[in-house]
């Protein structure tokens, strides 16, 4: 029995998929965006973490000039950001 049975029936037949970036310097990370949103993937996960706070946000600021709205772009920390520094992190990535 499917699960989405279990749980009272699916709500849709489809999953968006999505590519997850590795965790590298910022022009190779938006060459590779720009290269799977070519490929046809609708959203992209943009790794962080285990370098300085400039390069993420350099990375993440590629990755948007690469790929601008023709993805969905999330940001993932690997749980290893606070509150306060997600915050920061993303008023920095907004400048």
């Amino acid at each position: 029995v499917p699960v989405s049975t279990l749980l009272g029936g699916a709500l849709t037949d489809r999953v968006p998929a999505y590519y997850s970036l590795i965790v590298g310097p910022p022009d190779e990370t938006a060459r590779i965006a720009a290269d799977k949103v070519t490929a046809g993937y609708p959203r992209l996960q943009v790794k962080i973490g285990g370098r300085n706070l400039e390069e993420d946000v350099a990375v993440v600021h590629k990755v948007w000039e690469a790929v601008g709205y023709k993805a969905r772009l999330a940001v993932d920390g690997n749980r290893g950001l606070t509150v306060a520094a997600a915050i920061n992190l993303d008023r920095l990535c907004q400048a």
